[in-house]
């Protein structure tokens, strides 16, 4: 099929949205001794997805006056499965729906209206849907209706008798696909996320809770000012501004190696290329006044009544924004120690709100 080779040659040409699979309610069919452990019951948690059974099951649920064409396909390179459906003919895209020439809308906008991508990957309890990025009103409007009766008719061509799911809307979007695999999918990276990389590799058996640090490998430079103690004690006796910027640079590349570890990496194709984020923390009143501690006791009462919350977003984009984001770390352009978690990418957000320091869903991510 032409739209299927055309996504496989253009993989971010569609904005995916990712959602994840839950159960409605606890399955209690087992018994008390033979339930296995929580955390592996949740993971036992996931419907059965056969194609054909689905594609049918979704049919019977999507409004009978709506025709609609179902392909599925894997692409290449990719752990999962895309099904696309194309509406054919419902009672608001036809000639008697657009009885004026000026009202109807192009054929471009109207053919990517019609089209929904939904993306299924192998052993995960998440699903990704596409979003049209038709830009008239007419062809906006049919495809938010249309991917809103999709996204509805999803859970109960899933569930079966006593096994009722649901669909969790997440605050992560993108048009990279391979970054959406990587963040919500079934790799051991989904929970670890920024710094944390490094206990999702399996070749390695560390652990944060080892009460032994290990011991980090000593880098080129550590070893020449080692082995020459006499140009290094020279160094700092003369105050060479030089040095002293050398070795801030050297901290600030070992701040960003901890804060990010692996991960937002110029060349490592998981770009990210937008974010927004709205701080909905309280203005601070303890700089403006220069209050003790003790002092501020009885004004927290007041601030927290009558705090002013200004309105900041915070929106980045580029190419991949958190290695752009690194790289600033690198340069010592922004402090590595007191940055927030939500930049390093190990949040797995691009959409939420900051609310005293912690990030949560937003309007428009569906949380």
């Amino acid at each position: 099929m032409a739209d299927a080779q055309y996504l496989q040659d253009h993989p971010s040409s569609q904005r995916w949205t990712a959602y994840r699979i839950l159960p409605l309610k606890d399955m209690s069919t087992t018994d008390d001794e033979q339930r296995p452990p929580d955390l592996d019951r949740e993971s036992l948690k996931l419907p059965r997805f056969h194609p054909s059974t689905f594609i049918q099951n979704l049919q019977s649920h999507v409004l009978p006056d709506v025709k609609a064409h179902y392909h599925i396909h894997r692409p290449q390179g990719l752990a999962m499965s895309v099904l696309r459906i194309f509406i054919i003919e419902s009672p608001y895209n036809t000639s008697m729906a657009h009885p004026g020439d000026s009202l109807a809308p192009p054929d471009s906008d109207v053919d990517c209206s019609r089209t929904l991508y939904m993306a299924f990957p192998d052993a995960s309890h998440y699903i990704y849907l596409s979003k049209s990025q038709t830009i008239g009103s007419l062809g906006a409007a049919e495809s938010k209706s249309f991917r809103n009766l999709v996204i509805e008719g999803i859970p109960k061509a899933l569930s079966r008798p006593r096994e009722r799911y649901m669909l969790k809307p997440t605050n992560i979007s993108t048009k990279n696909i391979s970054a959406l695999l990587h963040a919500r999918g079934v790799g051991r990276a989904n929970s670890a996320g920024g710094g944390w990389n490094v206990y999702a590799d399996k070749k390695k058996n560390e652990s944060p809770l080892d009460n032994t640090l290990p011991t980090p490998p000593l880098s080129e430079e550590s070893s020449d000012e080692s082995s020459n103690p006499t140009k290094r004690k020279a160094n700092k006796r003369n105050g060479d501004a030089l040095y002293d910027s050398h070795c801030s640079l050297k901290r600030a590349r070992l701040c960003a190696q901890a804060r990010f570890g692996s991960t937002a990496r110029l060349d490592d194709g998981l770009g990210i290329e937008r974010v927004d984020v709205a701080i909905e923390d309280p203005f601070p009143i303890r700089r403006i006044y220069g209050l003790d501690d003790e002092e501020m006791g009885s004004h927290v009462s007041v601030s927290e009544e009558s705090g002013w919350i200004p309105k900041v977003k915070v929106i980045m984009f580029g190419a991949h924004v958190f290695a752009g984001v690194r790289r600033l770390v690198e340069n010592g352009i922004i402090e590595g120690q007191r940055m927030p978690g939500w930049l390093t990418g190990e949040e797995g957000v691009t959409i939420g709100a900051v609310r005293h320091g912690r990030i949560r869903g937003h309007r428009g991510s569906g949380l």
